[in-house]
């Protein structure tokens, strides 16, 4: 049983980890952005989508990770806000190779679709309990 323990605490610390070293990443990302570098926009979706990924594997399988009063959390809504803002202001689409149909879940985003997967990740950050559900595919 003590094994059980200790590989839920190994898991824990593996999307730790992961979260971080993704906030991390897009956080330079987003700076290249701002600085002329088109090339990171594309990176930013694929992270933004790996991002979604982490969210969904935190919710279901329960981990105590991205409570809506951590700072990790806070850092990543203040960060996916600013990309999709700065998207919008520049006319930028976020290309995701992804369907993230939201309708089976009896969600309806009144997003601009350039900055959709912002949106969808702003709710998985919220704690939105029906976006855990979501499929990518």
């Amino acid at each position: 049983m003590a094994c059980g323990g200790f590989l839920q605490t190994l898991k824990t610390r593996i999307c730790q980890k992961l979260l971080e070293d993704t906030l991390k990443d897009m956080e330079q990302r987003f700076k290249k952005l701002k600085s002329g570098d088109d090339e990171s926009l594309n990176h930013l979706g694929n992270s933004l989508i790996a991002l979604l990924g982490l969210l969904r594997t935190v919710r279901l399988n329960g981990y105590n990770l991205l409570m809506p009063q951590d700072k990790l959390t806070e850092d990543f809504v203040n960060l996916v806000d600013d990309i999709a803002h700065y998207c919008l202001d520049n006319g930028l689409e976020i290309k995701c190779g992804y369907k993230l149909d939201l309708s089976n879940l009896g969600i309806s985003l009144q997003s601009q679709e350039s900055i959709k997967i912002c949106h969808i990740a702003h709710l998985f950050l919220n704690n939105d309990e029906k976006i855990a559900k979501l499929s990518i595919g």
